[in-house]
């Protein structure tokens, strides 16, 4: 028998509908995430903090699936008035998991041009010419999967109406108060994940300022996304338009050799950010059904 079916069945006469107590251990620790990631969304995104919020929202859902497991958890929310919220939080897991596959896609686009660039960088060291080329090319594969982009934004935009909506809903516990916050804060780091990576030009800003009222975007006068990849942007505008000496173009080059190494650690960094979290989302997953499932043979 499954061990999590014989868990339930040893509450089954239990009505309390309380959750752990706050002084709970896994419970404050759930609450210390929630708060730092609020935290972070009104400081300037970059790909490091952006790395560090991935670690702590990773954490948070770890913590979460800790609580699910605890035999109070479990006989709350298998009681049935509460049975629509586990549904709710399923289907926005599942919407947060397409967008996962998505970021993954964009992230994988986006190393793949870099290397591409920083090969024929390599190349032109040994007398290869074309680089104009390569680099209007690195710029139009940008544009390609800015579409992408905007389409990940529009789901997270879904997403995020969904969890407003359970938030604000008072007659459910408060494990899934802090589901519906765990995924809103999973919807801010990828938003700020997405515009990071992609650069923050004007038609993306301007996208996402009317599609997710963000204070990220919201902050008039404040350069909020100046990121690698605008770095990179600048130092191509540069080359493009060189009128400089052979030495002055070669230090063109190698600084922009530079940043396109430092930019594919951090996608790279991003990408295993994103793996783990997107493991610790099936764990949840998981729990979730099996809740629901014995929710649903009672």
């Amino acid at each position: 028998m499954d061990s999590s079916t014989s868990t339930f069945k040893t509450i089954t006469y239990a009505r309390s509908i309380s959750l752990p107590s706050r002084s709970h251990p896994i419970t404050a620790a759930v609450k210390e995430s929630l708060c730092r990631l609020r935290a972070s969304e009104a400081t300037t995104s970059s790909s490091s903090l952006i790395s560090h919020d991935l670690s702590v929202l990773s954490g948070l859902y770890d913590q979460t699936n800790d609580m699910l497991q605890l035999p109070l958890t479990q006989q709350t929310l298998c009681q049935k008035q509460h049975g629509k919220y586990l549904e709710e939080i399923l289907e926005g897991s599942l919407q947060l998991s397409d967008v996962f596959g998505a970021t993954k896609n964009v992230l994988s686009l986006t190393k793949g041009s870099v290397q591409e660039l920083a090969s024929s960088l390599r190349r032109r060291k040994s007398g290869d010419g074309g680089l104009d080329g390569k680099v209007e090319g690195f710029k139009t594969s940008r544009k390609n999967f800015i579409k992408l982009v905007q389409k990940c934004l529009a789901n997270l935009k879904r997403v995020k109406k969904n969890c407003d909506l359970l938030i604000q809903d008072q007659g459910h516990p408060s494990l899934v108060n802090m589901l519906g916050e765990a995924e809103a804060a999973s919807v801010s780091v990828f938003e700020s994940l997405l515009l990071v990576v992609s650069g923050s030009k004007s038609e993306l800003k301007s996208f996402v300022s009317k599609l997710i009222q963000s204070k990220h975007v919201a902050c008039e006068g404040e350069d909020l996304h100046t990121s690698e990849v605008e770095k990179i942007d600048c130092t191509l505008d540069a080359l493009k338009l060189r009128k400089s000496s052979k030495s002055g173009d070669f230090e063109q080059v190698q600084n922009l050799q530079k940043q396109l190494e430092s930019f594919e650690s951090r996608i790279q960094e991003l990408d295993e950010g994103v793996e783990s979290l997107f493991r610790h989302l099936m764990r949840i997953r998981v729990s979730l059904f099996n809740i629901l499932n014995y929710y649903l043979t009672c």
